[in-house]
């Protein structure tokens, strides 16, 4: 847990707010997909929460900063 809090507080400010986004649509299409039992939408809020980040991650390894 250290070293992920590590991670993301050496973010430049532009990833942590990336990172909030993507974490922000996630658990909206997630919850948005469970209200209206549509598996797609919940499946895309998934994406998000998993994908939004990991994204974030590699940018981050190859910012030259």
């Amino acid at each position: 847990m250290n070293r992920y809090l590590r991670w993301y507080a050496s973010l430049h400010k532009f990833y942590r707010i990336l990172f909030w986004a993507s974490i922000s649509v996630g658990a909206f299409g997630v919850v948005a997909g469970l209200a209206t039992e549509s598996v797609p939408m919940a499946g895309l809020g998934v994406f998000w929460l998993v994908g939004g980040p990991a994204v974030i991650f590699l940018a981050s390894l190859f910012d030259s900063e």
